[in-house]
């Protein structure tokens, strides 16, 4: 299925290797193996024939990223002999073609391991998967998870499986922010009014700056009219487009495996329209 569905490998059955993500045999752990190419498999990184691995990929992006701006950042990082930033930069700006992800495919087939297209972002795929409890975490470099919402994730993993665990439910633990009375909604308000993919942040507008405001005024609404007041230039349309994000984030169009259709991350309330930045309907 090559839009907002699922496939499988040969004979409709899972590997036990090369994963996306598991459910794990105990229950309590993400099992994963690597697939197995010639090259050796590090001790911490082990197979679970229990595990029904998947693996997910994207037909495009909502909104695209700006490669070509991570492509300047690090051809200066690189001229500037910054190795390790020009390569994060690299990273970001890698175009992943139609073509690449067909390669995929064939070999997710070839080594019969299911996997699933993400009609739109598969960061609210992922999420979709983890908050229905379809796999114990997801494993990525991408901090857009953290507003989608998902339940669980594994940031930085190396290849001796060491990696940060982040889970929605600890947010009181977190050392770097006091988030101690911090719900969803209000973490979601943080993240967008910081900069997100769907909204660009205010001037001036860190992680910092956009916790302290939430933390003290609860919700973007009464931020918004804080910096106004403060004569902080705020754009005639940032209020509406911050809604926007919003929704995009809570109401952003998934694959469902379990009835095999597309449906919204989360229910939509009574009265919001779906409109195309929510994804038309396929």
């Amino acid at each position: 299925m090559e839009r907002g569905g699922r496939g499988q490998g040969r004979n409709g059955a899972a590997a036990p290797h090369l994963f996306f993500l598991s459910r794990s045999c105990t229950g309590d752990t993400v099992c994963v193996s690597l697939p197995p190419l010639d090259r050796c498999q590090p001790p911490a990184v082990r197979q679970c024939e229990a595990t029904n691995p998947l693996r997910l990929r994207r037909p495009h992006r909502l909104p695209e990223r700006s490669r070509k701006e991570n492509l300047e950042r690090a051809r200066e990082h690189e001229a500037a002999g910054n190795s390790r930033a020009a390569y994060e930069c690299y990273q970001k700006a890698v175009d992943i073609t139609p073509k690449i992800a067909s390669d995929l495919i064939q070999v997710l087939k070839q080594e019969k391991v299911d996997y699933i297209v993400a009609p739109y972002e598969a960061d609210a795929q992922m999420t979709f998967l983890s908050v229905n409890k379809l796999v114990d975490a997801v494993i990525t470099e991408d901090s857009d998870l953290i507003p989608f919402g998902c339940s669980r994730i594994i940031f930085k993993m190396d290849k001796f499986g060491q990696g940060v665990e982040f889970q929605i439910t600890r947010l009181e633990r977190n050392r770097e922010l006091d988030l101690n009375g911090f719900t969803k909604q209000m973490l979601l308000e943080m993240c967008i009014l910081s900069g997100c993919d769907y909204l660009p942040s205010l001037p001036g507008m860190g992680v910092k700056r956009a916790h302290a405001l939430i933390q003290k005024l609860k919700s973007y609404e009464k931020v918004i009219k804080h910096l106004r007041y403060s004569a902080v230039s705020v754009p005639p349309q940032y209020e509406e487009n911050f809604k926007k994000a919003i929704w995009a984030f809570q109401f952003q169009r998934v694959y469902d495996p379990a009835t095999e259709d597309i449906v919204h991350l989360s229910g939509i309330p009574h009265g919001l329209s779906e409109d195309d930045f929510l994804g038309p309907y396929p």
